[in-house]
C-alpha cells in the first residue's frame, strides 16, 4: 500500500529528530531513512501517473457521453442516463468536462500523491543535507575539545 501524505508527515516527525548523544548513530540511520522516502517517492509518483492514465480513459467516455454518442449499452453498463443537452462544439465538450465531478475526483487523487512526491523530494533534499550537518557538528565538537 501506498503511503499517504499524512503517514509520510508522521514519519518524517518521528526520523527528523537528530540525537546529539548518539551522532554516529545518526550517521548509519541516513541511507536507510533515504531508501524509505526513495520507495515512497516511487510509489507515489508511479500511483499520480496512473492516475493520470485513468484522467485520460475517463476524460475519453466523458467526452463520448456528453457529446450523446455513446452507445446505449454502455450508458446501461455503467448505470447512467443520457446526457439531456447534446455537447457538439469543443469549448462546450471541455466544459462538461471540467466541471464533472468524476474526472475532478480522479485529478483530485493524483493531486494528492503529486504531493506526496513533492514532499519526499524536500524531505530527500533535507537528508542529504543532514550528513553534512552531523560532520560539521562533529568538527566542531573535536575543535572545542582541542583535537
Amino acid at each position: 500500500m501506498v503511503a499517504t501524505v499524512n503517514e509520510i508527515l508522521e514519519e518524517w516527525g518521528k526520523d527528523a529528530a537528530v540525537d546529539e548523544s548518539r551522532v554516529p548513530e545518526e550517521l548509519l540511520k541516513i541511507p536507510k531513512m533515504h531508501s524509505k522516502y526513495v520507495r515512497y517517492r516511487a510509489e507515489n509518483s508511479l500511483l499520480a501517473k496512473k492516475r493520470m492514465t485513468d484522467y485520460e480513459k475517463m476524460r475519453a467516455v466523458k467526452w463520448d457521453y456528453y457529446s450523446g454518442v455513446m452507445p446505449k449499452e454502455e450508458l446501461d453498463d455503467r448505470g447512467w442516463k443520457p446526457y439531456l443537452y447534446t455537447a457538439k462544439a469543443k469549448d462546450s465538450l471541455e466544459r462538461c468536462c471540467a466541471k464533472d465531478q468524476d474526472l475532478n475526483n480522479i485529478l483530485l487523487l493524483k493531486a494528492v500523491n503529486d504531493e506526496a512526491v513533492e514532499i519526499c523530494t524536500s524531505i530527500l533534499r533535507e537528508l542529504n543535507a543532514r550528513t553534512y550537518q552531523l560532520r560539521a557538528w562533529c568538527d566542531y565538537q573535536r575543535f572545542l575539545l582541542g583535537h
